[in-house]
């Protein structure tokens, strides 16, 4: 169950900010970045709605085991760029309910730092409108642009009818409603996981009382 009080949300920024600031003083790519945060047992757990890890284990506890050759403390600013886009990535997650994958791709890094200008002393909502407009017509069209591939190749790998890859991909027809085993396969040729092509992931959500 992912707790939605300020404390707890508070705790997964952090430790999302830890994270994102420390590997990029470290110089790790940002594509490094972004696949070992996506991938990591933690945030495959937070999208499951399991806080376990982020919620009780320090920043500090989570950046080692995901980054290698850990040296030294190292002190976040929560106000700062990189606090900004922690929170703008926490923020999406609860409200869009996708895959951290899914929003590296709409939102990579690289753009965040960019896009810090211009947004970040606006309302959230605009981030999540620019969040929709990046996705375009479905999270498959998301993932086939970035992976520059075509109807056709994709269509050729998977062995699924062109027509068909067609109109998943511009949002004809809904990816969750199709043959489990084609949705692996599609996950699979683009390098992805299964749940970032779906609109939506369960999450399991409580408001505490404070």
């Amino acid at each position: 169950m992912i707790f939605t009080s300020y404390d707890y949300i508070d705790k997964y920024i952090e430790v999302l900010n830890y994270l994102i600031a420390r590997s990029i003083s470290e110089q790790y790519s940002f594509d490094h970045i972004e696949k070992t945060i996506a991938r990591s047992l933690p945030f495959t757990r937070f999208e499951k709605s399991d806080v376990t890890t982020i919620a009780f284990s320090s920043p500090k506890e989570i950046y080692s085991e995901l980054f290698p050759n850990i040296k030294g403390d190292f002190v976040i600013n929560p106000n700062d760029i990189y606090g900004w886009i922690a929170f703008a990535y926490i923020n999406i997650f609860l409200k869009k309910q996708v895959t951290f994958e899914t929003i590296f791709a709409a939102l990579p890094l690289e753009k965040m730092l960019l896009y810090y200008g211009p947004y970040h002393e606006m309302d959230i909502s605009q981030l999540l409108e620019l969040f929709d407009e990046k996705v375009g017509k479905s999270h498959l069209d998301l993932f086939m642009k970035k992976s520059d591939m075509s109807c056709v190749e994709l269509a050729k790998q998977t062995n699924i009818p062109l027509p068909t890859i067609k109109a998943l991909r511009y949002g004809h027809r809904d990816i969750a409603k199709m043959e489990l085993y084609r949705t692996i396969l599609i996950s699979s040729v683009l390098h992805i996981k299964v749940e970032s092509l779906l609109d939506k992931i369960p999450l399991d959500l409580q408001q505490i009382e404070n």
